[in-house]
């Protein structure tokens, strides 16, 4: 079984922490408690996924994978899927949670999936280049190609 790991983006402090524990609550209905290094502040949250968000907060799983570069990958994760490198080809997809299928899945700002088998790139194909909270500049890029074959009228 692998070790379940969270990063958190500080929403008043805008940084990035890593998660030192998520308490389960001793309380019915109560969130657990999450404690995040680096401060004194604990949050709740709703764990996992159906909510994400803690009080001051934004959770984030690792993946269990690493890119190209041996980078681990998290939810929230922007990566650049390389598609050809001799022509540099390349497309932009966020690494979100699908509580439907109960994994994690590469998806444009649309919502749709990478057409890759599992819906995650292999390995030595995707290259973590930054995620949506540290590097909001970079959000245009999950943006479909409008010339792709996906987003033309048959």
């Amino acid at each position: 079984m692998r070790r379940l790991k969270f990063r958190a983006w500080y929403i008043n402090k805008k940084e990035m922490k890593r998660v030192i524990a998520v308490f389960p609550s001793l309380v019915e209905d109560m969130k657990p408690i999450v404690k995040v290094e680096g401060t004194n502040k604990q949050g709740f949250a709703t764990f996992p996924h159906a909510s994400n968000q803690v009080a001051d907060f934004v959770l984030m799983q690792y993946t269990g994978l690493r890119d190209r570069n041996g980078k681990e990958i998290y939810e929230g994760d922007i990566i650049k899927v390389i598609k050809d490198e001799i022509n540099g080809e390349c497309e932009y997809y966020e690494v979100v949670w699908n509580n439907e299928w109960g994994l994690f899945e590469c998806v444009d700002a649309k919502g749709n999936p990478c057409d890759y088998e599992l819906n995650f790139p292999w390995p030595n194909k995707r290259e973590v280049i930054g995620n949506i909270y540290e590097n909001p500049e970079l959000l245009p890029l999950l943006e479909p190609d409008e010339d792709s074959d996906e987003n033309k009228e048959v």
